[in-house]
């Protein structure tokens, strides 16, 4: 699945090396490279951002008496963008995606051959209803077929619609940095490119028919959470919701250990790693579920696997008929919440399910063996960069 949505440049002869990921609390670059047959992870960095981005975007951005405040965090963020491109390798033209935050996105039928004029009628009806409420001015359209129509079938065509504000944010945002968006593209739709890589390279799920091939990739962010649903080995579900994010786990650790922002993101990366260490692990299970499962942790984390039983009912695939959940982002990391959503799903039954940590350079070669060791315990925050790296190659 290769989508463009807003601005699609990918076969600008200069075409992006890197991709850019700017997201509410990390600035992140990947770049890729084709050898031979293997992908091989040329150079991926990450950078912290001053401020919540997407707070900073919302606050009435269109103000005049915020238009100098905008600008200065503008400034701020380039900066850091900047850094990381060059760090990365860029050349002058680069790739980014869109949050969530700031898109809507339907699947729609539409009959006629594609880009015929029927079709483009078909879909320009299914945008002026589904996206009603949006005023033309604000927003900014664009569609992408899944699956071309075949015989009497339409084709089944992802509408979608961005802020046209966000949009010139990233804009403006990689120019003062002294690189040019050749392509924007929606967050999900990159998670769903790389989750779509790594499924077709699992040894575990080679042997399945398509009828078995049934995932669900959850993206836990700082601010809100996406959903990627994959049935039938297709991508059929897409949803970004602000039910449960990486801003509640990092506020629920400071306000129960009395952390600062930094420190609280230090310890949720600590008890993750002592949760996945079989000696540490027994140690710390009874305090972290008696502290923040029971007291803290409970209500959402169950709001989380409704998400997921939601989605499940929007695909109409049986739970029993779920073969893996995947997690990514920086909400992933909280420990014991991959067990416990396994728990919650299966509810006692034998039914075969994988639930795991993403890794967005599977079965990639590593140019640098070192950054790759040393970065491991993160690499599930580039799971956007490196889908939308794929589409450089």
């Amino acid at each position: 699945m290769e989508v463009g949505m807003f601005l699609d440049g990918i076969l600008n002869p200069d075409k992006p090396n890197v991709a850019l990921d700017i997201g509410s609390k990390y600035v992140k670059a990947v770049s890729l490279k084709k050898i031979g047959t293997q992908i091989q992870v040329a150079d991926f960095n990450i950078a912290e951002l001053p401020e919540n981005i997407e707070d900073k975007i919302s606050a009435d951005a269109a103000k005049k008496e915020n238009a100098q405040i905008n600008e200065e965090f503008k400034d701020k963020v380039s900066l850091i963008v900047k850094d990381v491109l060059h760090k990365t390798g860029a050349g002058k033209n680069v790739i980014t995606a869109i949050n969530s935050r700031y898109l809507v996105n339907r699947i729609v039928s539409a009959m006629g051959a594609p880009e015929s004029n029927e079709f483009n009628s078909a879909v320009q009806v299914a945008m002026k209803e589904q996206f009603a409420n949006y005023q033309g001015d604000v927003i900014r359209t664009s569609h992408e077929i899944l699956k071309k129509a075949e015989g009497d079938l339409p084709s089944t065509v992802l509408i979608a619609a961005a802020k046209k504000e966000a949009l010139d944010f990233y804009t403006d945002v990689t120019a003062k940095a002294g690189y040019k968006l050749t392509v924007i593209d929606g967050v999900p739709f990159a998670l769903a490119n790389i989750f779509e890589y790594i499924n077709s390279r699992d040894p575990e799920l080679a042997s399945l028919n398509n009828e078995e091939k049934n995932y669900i990739l959850v993206d836990i962010g700082f601010n809100n959470f996406n959903i990627v649903g994959v049935k039938n080995n297709f991508p059929v579900y897409f949803r970004g919701t602000f039910n449960f994010s990486d801003r509640f786990v990092i506020d629920t650790i400071k306000n129960n250990e009395g952390l600062g922002d930094a420190d609280a993101i230090s310890r949720k990366f600590e008890l993750f790693a002592k949760s996945l260490d079989e000696k540490e692990k027994s140690a710390i299970k009874d305090e972290v579920l008696n502290k923040y499962y029971k007291n803290y942790f409970y209500g959402q984390t169950n709001q989380l696997v409704k998400e997921i039983e939601d989605a499940l009912i929007s695909m109409e695939i049986p739970k029993e008929n779920l073969r893996k959940i995947s997690f990514s982002g920086g909400g992933s990391f909280f420990p014991f919440l991959l067990e416990f959503v396994m728990t919650k799903i299966k509810g006692g039954s034998d039914m075969k399910l994988k639930v795991e940590m993403i890794n967005p350079f599977f079965q990639m070669v590593a140019r640098n063996d070192a950054k790759m060791k040393e970065m491991a315990g993160k690499l599930p925050l580039f799971a956007t960069a490196a889908g939308l790296a794929l589409r450089c190659l």
